[in-house]
């Protein structure tokens, strides 16, 4: 039986809690809300802010803990830090940084030579020149998660609100991207990485509404592509992951 650390408890991790605790282990949680809706399914829960990396070390330390796993994305540096300082299995840091920053992976797969959308990365403070663009162009921050604060531009004018509304979505990077939009079907795929071999396990197509705004209506499993199709996506996942020094852990990518 390991310590394992959750970070995250919202009422979305339910189920992934309650395998862990099924297959044996004990289960540390830390939410930053008290009242936690995973709470009653923690062997142990503690109210702490799971984003503050040193408050988890510390809780890490004294609780002995064996694994840590993140549920979402506020959670990934804090999980890959500490487990890199107390040689724990998972990525590094620095992968946790790359991965979760947009414009720091577009960076390595341009490096890597990955087939990706034409992108150009500014400061929060930037003065951007409207026209230098050829349009339709996506904006999002470059770290943000969950589709927030990402819209597609048609024009000058929407740009100008796109630029504004992906502002307000930065988290800490203080840095949005604008990227060339490149029409078709946006697919998700699932996968597991162990000791640095990347299996990948399902991937689904999305319908997403005509909307300026890119968040899914409806993702479909399994996706309807030819298996040489699958096979193209599934190889350049995989490029990209390793990349990114992704050798232990989940990967989704989009």
């Amino acid at each position: 039986m390991a310590n394992v650390l959750i970070l995250g408890g919202s009422e979305y991790q339910k189920h992934s809690i309650i395998s862990i605790k099924e297959d044996g282990h004990k289960i540390y949680l830390l939410d930053r809300n008290n009242n936690s809706f995973c709470k009653k399914y923690a062997d142990i829960f503690k109210a702490i802010d799971y984003s503050n990396k040193q408050a988890v070390l510390e809780y890490s330390k004294i609780n002995n803990i064996n694994c840590i796993v993140p549920l979402n994305d506020f959670g990934v540096h804090a999980a890959f830090y500490v487990s890199q300082k107390l040689n724990l299995k998972n990525s590094s840091y620095v992968t946790a940084k790359c991965s979760t920053d947009k414009g720091l992976m577009r960076e390595i797969w341009k490096i890597e030579k990955i087939p990706q959308p034409m992108f150009r990365i500014f400061q929060n403070n930037d003065c951007i020149d409207l026209d230098q663009f050829d349009f339709p162009v996506v904006v999002k921050p470059t770290d943000s998660s969950g589709g927030r604060g990402i819209t597609i531009a048609k024009d000058k004018k929407e740009l100008e609100f796109s630029i504004e509304l992906a502002k307000k979505f930065i988290v800490n990077n203080n840095r949005i991207i604008i990227e060339e939009f490149i029409d078709g079907t946006e697919v998700t795929v699932e996968g597991l990485a162990c000791n640095g071999t990347i299996e990948l396990l399902t991937l689904s197509d999305k319908i997403k509404p005509d909307s300026k705004y890119r968040v899914a209506t409806s993702l479909n499993y399994p996706a309807n592509y030819s298996i040489e199709t699958k096979q193209r996506i599934y190889d350049i996942v995989i490029l990209a992951a390793e990349s990114l020094g992704i050798a232990n852990g989940a990967i989704h990518a989009e």
